[in-house]
């Protein structure tokens, strides 16, 4: 009985005519395989049926199996020319991991009977997978699958870092005082009631200083600068903004 595929029967009723060692046989000259890219698809898995084009015009169906689908068997595979050849059955093991794929078909039933090929490849950028299959008459003729291989695992994009701002910010400009109404103290601290600030120099009126930090009149600032004695200081009120 021909086996199935999701497009209807793959293998019509064929001509009666020999076949034995079609596998075997040479294919046309042609250039080789070409060499697959890497895929976008960390792993991949079979379609529900594993259909392979070979360049000698055989037509080869294979099962698979597993959730993924990551293996072939069990069941039969078959193979035929299509509308020229009747099929030949055998058993398959083997399968695929990430892009790679490789089983063996051991073909027992028909007229290719005794033959044993070992199929090889992997699937390229474009989903489809291709490679060479090999006989044990040392035959070797190359094949691609009709239908793309699904993918089942994309890894994670790289995340790139953000580009650098074109253009440094801005500095923030330095904010002034003026020391108005009459001299005032310094302090090395915030004087807060009963505090421990000490006075370490005086502002004359008139002299300009820069606020450190948030500052609003009549309370303290912290001031710093060239007219602050040490450099740096906090201040009661008699600021000038």
């Amino acid at each position: 009985m021909p086996i199935k595929s999701r497009r209807g029967t793959l293998f019509a009723a064929a001509t009666a005519m020999g076949v034995a060692g079609l596998l075997a046989g040479q294919a046309p000259a042609q250039a080789g395989p070409t060499t697959a890219l890497a895929p976008p698809c960390a792993e991949y898995e079979f379609p529900s049926v594993l259909q392979l084009n070979q360049d000698n015009g055989i037509t080869v169906q294979v099962p698979v199996s597993g959730s993924p689908r990551h293996s072939v068997g069990p069941g039969k595979a078959m193979y035929a020319i299509v509308g020229k050849t009747v099929g030949t059955f055998g058993t398959v093991y083997g399968g695929m991991k990430g892009n790679r794929i490789e089983f063996t078909a051991h073909w027992d039933q028909g007229p290719g009977a005794g033959i044993t090929n070992t199929y090889a490849g992997q699937v390229g950028s474009d989903g489809f997978a291709s490679g060479t299959t090999r006989n044990n008459a040392n035959a070797t003729n190359t094949w691609r699958s009709s239908e793309r291989m699904p993918c089942v695992y994309k890894p994670p994009q790289q995340q790139n870092p953000p580009p650098p701002p074109q253009n440094p910010p801005p500095k923030q400009e330095k904010r002034t005082a003026t020391v108005t109404g009459e001299d005032v103290d310094v302090y090395n601290v915030k004087n807060e009631p009963e505090g421990s600030g000490q006075v370490i120099g005086i502002l004359r009126v008139d002299q300009q200083v820069e606020l450190v930090g948030d500052c609003a009149p009549e309370s303290w600032c912290q001031v710093a600068g060239e007219n602050v004695p040490g450099g740096n200081g906090w201040v009661w009120g008699h600021l000038k903004f």
